[in-house]
């Protein structure tokens, strides 16, 4: 198997598509515990070493290294949660296929703007 390398613009992609998959899935109604294991799975599917993963229900913060050295970090305040299962599923799904497919950086966000197109339904159904 050929060496993953990630480079200083790929982490900073790969952190960002885990803050916000991370916040909508919260948003979402995910509990604590599943939105860390998605994102461990994406950190470790991307070989990230030195990760720091925090998740509260109104906030989030995540840290990781390259192999080159590089570090970053991002954080997401979270303002309002609610409950959408579909979209949740989605999310979860999504986090998954990343950590199994592994897909170039660059494609990530795209991934996740379509995992959360599902049909929305008033707050009465």
């Amino acid at each position: 198997m050929d060496k993953l390398t990630v480079n200083k613009a790929s982490l900073g992609c790969i952190l960002d598509f885990c803050a916000n998959i991370s916040r909508d899935m919260i948003i979402c109604g995910a509990n604590i515990e599943r939105v860390t294991i998605s994102v461990a799975k994406v950190f470790a599917a991307y070989e990230l070493t030195d990760t720091s993963i925090y998740v509260l229900s109104n906030y989030i913060s995540l840290a990781a290294r390259d192999h080159d050295g590089a570090y970053a970090s991002r954080q997401v305040s979270i303002r309002e949660t609610g409950i959408e299962l579909q979209r949740l599923k989605q999310l979860n799904r999504l986090s998954y296929t990343v950590a199994d497919q592994k897909p170039r950086e660059d494609q990530l966000e795209e991934l996740l703007e379509e995992a959360v197109k599902v049909d929305s339904y008033p707050q009465w159904l």
